[in-house]
């Protein structure tokens, strides 16, 4: 896996999305890819988990809620666990790389 890019999603009672459009539409191109659950329902952040699970993806907990701490959640996570990383992208359900190889 490289290493110095981290790409990332926020999610919040939106796991059937997760695995039915995001891994679909964003080629991680062997970047991490890590999902930071936004204070997600009980029965979602069972979905949620263990579709990260079957994917090799780290699910992590928001420490609050929204995209501006789930952000401070991933990057203390980074200076924890994953010191190579230089850039984080932050993508939404909806929204995908505008070119092939978009991350290299």
């Amino acid at each position: 896996m490289k290493d110095n890019i981290i790409i990332y999603v926020s999610s919040r009672n939106n796991y059937d999305m997760l695995s039915g459009e995001v891994f679909k539409n964003i080629d991680t191109e062997g970047f991490e890819f890590i999902n930071v659950d936004d204070k997600s329902s009980e029965q979602e952040v069972k979905k949620g988990k263990q579709i990260c699970k079957d994917n090799d993806i780290v699910f992590l907990e928001n420490k609050s809620r929204g995209v501006q701490m789930a952000t401070q959640t991933l990057v203390d996570f980074i200076n924890d666990n994953r010191p190579d990383c230089k850039w984080i992208f932050c993508f939404q359900h909806d929204c995908y790389p505008i070119t092939k190889n978009f991350f290299s």
